[in-house]
């Protein structure tokens, strides 16, 4: 994937804020958050409301991503070089994976994958559970039936927050028998952001 930190100029208001825009081919484009900010304004008279640069690069630290963007309190039209000191550079820091999140609220909410076809016996998330929430995975085979001892009522609600937290169900975490076939994953959620998904190699458990 491909990701770009746009500045877009909001023509009226002569500021530039950073958008969060994804490619698979850098050729067709997309904004996953279309009317969000991944990096927003600061408040009026920060050192950052009025226009936002992102840097180039990405550093990784642990589980963190960092980034560093500049960021002024002039507008659009306004000299810069009259303002010689206008321009700071600060850090964002980022879970890995971490740009965007599906979310569920207080009243849960519940999507199903595209056909994926994987390799590996185990199925980690990048998750971050709030207060009173969970998650729950289930998996579905090519008819989109739910593949027996890996349905959603058999998985182990998840809680707390993490980067790769196994999803473990009644008999354990294994999911061999389904790796290289069609499988869509049904996913529940309540008070809760998942991030990321993978398929890894380790050991399952039992249940």
């Amino acid at each position: 994937a491909y990701f770009m930190f746009v500045s877009l100029f909001q023509h009226k208001a002569q500021t530039l804020e950073i958008r969060l825009a994804v490619s698979r081919d850098g050729v067709n484009w997309s904004w996953p958050e279309r009317n969000k900010a991944f990096i927003p304004l600061g408040e009026p008279g920060a050192f950052d409301s009025g226009s936002l640069y992102m840097g180039q690069g990405l550093l990784r630290a642990g589980d963190e991503l960092w980034q560093y963007y500049g960021g002024s309190p002039l507008l659009h039209d306004e000299d810069a070089s009259e303002n010689p000191k206008s321009r700071f550079f600060s850090r964002i820091i980022t879970r890995i994976d971490g740009y965007v999140s599906a979310e569920a609220g207080p009243q849960g909410g519940r999507f199903v994958t595209p056909p994926l076809s994987f390799t590996g016996n185990l199925l980690k998330l990048n998750v971050k559970v709030r207060e009173g929430g969970n998650v729950r995975v289930g998996l579905l085979d090519e008819q989109g039936q739910a593949v027996q001892d890996r349905a959603l009522d058999d998985c182990v609600p998840l809680t707390g927050d993490g980067v790769d937290v196994l999803v473990r169900w009644k008999t354990g975490g294994d999911v061999t028998s389904r790796a290289m076939k069609p499988t869509r994953l049904e996913v529940e959620m309540k008070e809760a952001g998942l991030y990321a998904f993978q398929f890894t190699m380790g050991f399952a458990g039992e249940g």
